[in-house]
């Protein structure tokens, strides 16, 4: 067996694999690196020639036997044979698909445990052939994929082979490699190396839990087979990176309870002006090597926006055109089945982007993106994606003297590659109560696109917890130009300017522009915009609290509001208007809520204006335990709720009560009077064993609110009073009808 050895050392001496100059990716490959490169998979060598940043694993060696396909015609078939022969291992277990190929002694021995079932097969071996065949079936029977070429019985029969092999080392998951070219010289047989144990990966987990790496490795690697079956030279180059990102995402499809695919995404969040075609063959350049990993979320957008069948659709397409066709080919899927295109596509994707972590949008956008959380830590991994620019200035810092916010990025500055985007963004100062009321004039001057049919595009985005708004900047395509305004700013938290170039002619060269953002106070759409509202509100369980609503309306029209839930719908919550522009919204919380957080969703709206939806606002409301004072603790104390009661809406009333210490059987009263002092109903309550309330502490008597006949009481002011241990106490409560 071989030793154990932590992740950390695993980089600090494999993470050398590949050992490319960092050239143009225009440049092609470099034979004799490729070579090398193979021949160190093949003989499970390292070389710690240079030292790369890279902090997780490099996860699949394909991409080396990819290029080994690119070069097919310049390498000697007897070298290309060496490079690419099968491993020679002692034993076998047969499944209705695979062979599994392993050992269970020396350099590539399995773990040899067989207790489960005891067999005479390790298993390892025997959990392997089942998810082996379970990701056959998922993605060739569920999905739709066509199943891998046939190898000719290569490794003993026509079934597809896979060896398990001490690959870990070097930092990889697995390997497929490419083995007989087909007719057509397009397609490719191949076979499957995956690591024997997955031990050497303790940092994420797998040296203890390795199915979980078996899982994904075999879901990703056996795609990779299928890709080569399908169109083996999606590729030019440097290109590769189609085959990464959507072996990454139909890991996540096949078993998506692994999660294996967060490990990466700040290789993509951290970078966003980096080109979605970002791949590199070196380590050298960590992020262009590890970028396609991180950008399967294009494949989980593409899934999510549109349906997971395009991902199939897709590289179907890819295989009816020779070489590299990926952007054309989605195009013409997105444009002939979902009435879309690449380029609407992509800028959806530029914007989907920024709603992740805390201002994941589950419902609308990615379904996940709350839980990208770094697995090998506690921040966020996109913490939301990347800044270009940040400010949360003073409005007039920047535009009280007549100058706008104005900055020019050039190409050095981190700005967009083709297919890549920047994120400008603007905390707003419109909204809690401030002067600033008004909005952003934006302006935006991009560099000249040298290549037909490249764009720049320029969203607007608003955003905050409740709400989000974008707007597109009309741009004229001769000189790039154009300005666009975003009424009323302080109806968000943040407005967020994402400049995105899209094209089909490949270039890892950004591109620069300038950018103005200048504050104006007359910039308002003419409705109503919501102010001073908090964002949380404790509530003590039996207690209401008043929220003063206020909405400011530029042109002076009468404003409405609405609530969700509304008053109808959620007891205890109730709304008054009490003037052309506010109203008090109440809210007291029974004690079944005690412990909960209710969120009421708050809309301001005018007859003239954006109706119902123009400013929304959401305030939490924590429901806590009432905890007496201490110089309340010889006395009762009584709380009603819900106040007001509704016969249409409640069925009962519940009283806090605080029972004093003093308490003693039989010496329990609880009384309700109207205003002109009349008893409508009382009780004695005897401290037995039916009434474990009736102790000294916290309590909640319930009351059915009939009056000592049985009749529902008239609309109008009670008051309640408990009676206990020879103190008193009352609480007032209304009935509405």
């Amino acid at each position: 067996m071989k030793h154990l050895i932590s992740l950390t050392a695993i980089i600090s001496l494999m993470i050398a694999c590949s050992c490319f100059a960092a050239e143009s990716r225009l440049s092609g490959i470099d034979k004799d690196d490729l070579i090398k490169q193979l021949r160190n998979l093949k003989e499970c060598k390292t070389d710690d020639s240079y030292a790369a940043s890279i902090d997780v694993p490099l996860k699949s060696g394909t991409r080396f036997t990819m290029g080994l396909i690119s070069l097919y015609d310049e390498i000697e078939p007897t070298l290309f044979k060496t490079l690419a022969d099968r491993p020679d291992l002692t034993d076998t277990l047969g499944t209705e698909n695979f062979i599994i190929h392993y050992d269970i002694t020396g350099f590539n021995s399995v773990p040899t445990l067989d207790i489960n079932p005891i067999n005479g097969i390790p298993d390892y071996v025997d959990s392997v052939a089942l998810i082996c065949e379970y990701v056959w079936h998922f993605e060739t029977d569920t999905l739709g994929f066509i199943e891998p070429i046939s190898d000719g019985s290569a490794g003993g029969d026509d079934r597809y082979d896979i060896y398990l092999v001490n690959i870990g080392g070097q930092g990889y998951y697995g390997i497929t490699y490419p083995e007989i070219i087909q007719p057509g010289n397009r397609t490719w047989s191949s076979y499957i190396k995956i690591d024997n144990d997955y031990a050497e990966f303790g940092d994420l987990g797998y040296n203890t839990e390795p199915m979980k790496a078996v899982k994904v490795t075999v879901a990703h690697e056996f795609f990779h087979s299928i890709h080569f079956s399908l169109d083996a030279y999606e590729a030019e180059g440097e290109r590769n990176w189609w085959y990464e990102v959507s072996a990454v995402w139909m890991e996540d499809v096949v078993f998506d309870d692994v999660n294996d695919y967060r490990y990466y995404l700040k290789y993509f969040f951290h970078y966003p002006w980096y080109t979605l075609e970002s791949f590199s063959y070196s380590a050298a350049d960590p992020v262009r090597y590890m970028h396609p990993y991180a950008a399967c979320i294009w494949g989980r957008f593409l899934e999510e926006r549109f349906d997971r069948d395009v991902m199939r659709k897709i590289w179907v397409q890819c295989g009816v055109v020779p070489g590299y066709n990926v952007l054309d080919a989605t195009d013409q899927i997105l444009a002939h089945d979902y009435g879309s295109s690449l380029e609407e596509a992509f800028q959806e994707f530029t914007v989907w982007n920024y709603f992740t972590c805390d201002r994941a949008d589950t419902v609308n956008k990615y379904s996940e993106a709350d839980q990208w959380i770094n697995p090998l830590g506690d921040e966020p991994v996109p913490d939301t994606i990347r800044h270009r620019f940040y400010t949360d200035a003073d409005p007039f810092s920047y535009s009280n003297d007549g100058t706008p916010f104005n900055m020019s990025y050039t190409s050095e500055d981190y700005t967009p590659e083709t297919w890549s985007a920047n994120y400008i963004a603007f905390e707003t100062k419109g909204g809690e109560g401030s002067i600033y009321k008004g909005g952003l004039l934006f302006g935006f001057d991009g560099d000249d696109i040298l290549e037909a049919g490249d764009k720049w595009h320029v969203n607007l985005l608003g955003w905050d917890t409740v709400q989000d708004t974008l707007i597109q900047i009309n741009l004229n395509q001769s000189t790039w130009q154009g300005t666009d305004s975003f009424n009323d700013w302080g109806r968000f938290d943040y407005i967020v300017a994402i400049p995105s170039i899209t094209g089909y002619t490949y270039s890892d060269a950004s591109t620069g522009y300038s950018f103005t953002a200048e504050y104006d106070t007359v910039l308002t759409a003419g409705s109503p915009c919501l102010y001073n509202l908090p964002s949380e509100v404790e509530i003590k369980a039996g207690v209401c609290e008043d929220i003063i609503l206020y909405a400011f309306d530029p042109d002076e029209d009468s404003v409405y509001f609405e609530t969700e839930p509304s008053p109808n719908s959620l007891a205890g919550l109730t709304l008054t208007m009490t003037s052309d522009s506010s109203a008090v919204l109440r809210f007291c919380p029974g004690y079944e809520l005690l412990d909960s957080v209710i969120s009421v969703i708050v809309y301001a709206y005018d007859d003239t204006g954006h109706s119902g939806h123009y400013d929304i606002e959401q305030i939490n409301f924590p429901i806590v335990y009432y905890a007496p004072l201490a110089d309340e603790k010889d006395k009762p104390i009584v709380n009603a709720s819900p106040n007001p009661f509704s016969y249409e809406r409640d069925n009962t009333m519940q009283f806090r009560l605080y029972m004093p210490d003093s308490i003693m059987a039989d010496d329990v009263e609880f009384y309700v009077f109207n205003t002109a002092g009349d008893l409508v109903y009382n009780t004695v309550y005897l401290n037995s064993d039916g009434d474990d309330w009736l102790t000294p502490g916290d309590a909640v008597m319930r009351w059915n609110v009939r009056n000592n006949s049985g009749n529902q009481l008239a609309s109008g002011i009670y008051i309640a009073q408990l009676r206990a241990g020879g103190k008193s106490a009352s609480g007032k409560f209304a009935i509405l009808r």
